[in-house]
């Protein structure tokens, strides 16, 4: 009874004394001796391991739109002419990119679009829109969100519509 009484009184010492931090784990070996008596070793304060959360890749972007603008033609100016061009304009949600997230856009003639670098047309973006000048009307395009952890699935597939 002697020992366990020592066992208490020095573990509660310690929560008072020592100040046990959350999250870690103090351990004490107490040894009993042939004469009665006991050895204590020098508390040691172990981290209890936390579960760190699994990387997540961003949630993709939604509501996808492509417009085609047919900007073709001439327009005369005073200075000369100049020829207007047609492109496409898309725009998605959200319309800003959270923190450590861009956006990656992909375009495709035709429908289900590959995400690779053939159809790559642009990364980096902040913000939710982009005018392509190469896109013409009847263009596949899907938008994705990258992050340090990767890319996320695409988002709706859109195609270019007048």
């Amino acid at each position: 009874m002697r020992l366990l009484g020592r066992i208490a009184l020095l573990i509660f010492s310690l929560s008072l004394v020592g100040g046990c931090l959350p999250q870690q784990t103090v351990i004490v070996v107490v040894t009993a001796t042939p004469s009665g008596g006991a050895t204590q070793s020098t508390p040691t304060l172990t981290p209890t391991p936390t579960n760190t959360p699994a990387p997540m890749l961003p949630a993709p972007p939604a509501n996808l739109v492509a417009i085609y603008y047919n900007r073709g033609g001439i327009r005369p100016l005073a200075f000369g002419p100049i020829a207007l061009q047609s492109y496409v304009s898309l725009s998605w949600q959200p319309a800003q990119a959270a923190k450590g997230v861009t956006y990656n856009v992909y375009r495709s003639s035709a429908a289900p679009l590959p995400l690779d670098g053939a159809h790559h047309i642009a990364s980096g973006l902040r913000f939710g829109s982009l005018g392509d000048s190469n896109g013409r009307i009847g263009d596949y395009y899907v938008v994705t969100a990258q992050n340090s952890y990767g890319e996320s699935g695409p988002a709706n597939t859109a195609q270019a519509m007048e």
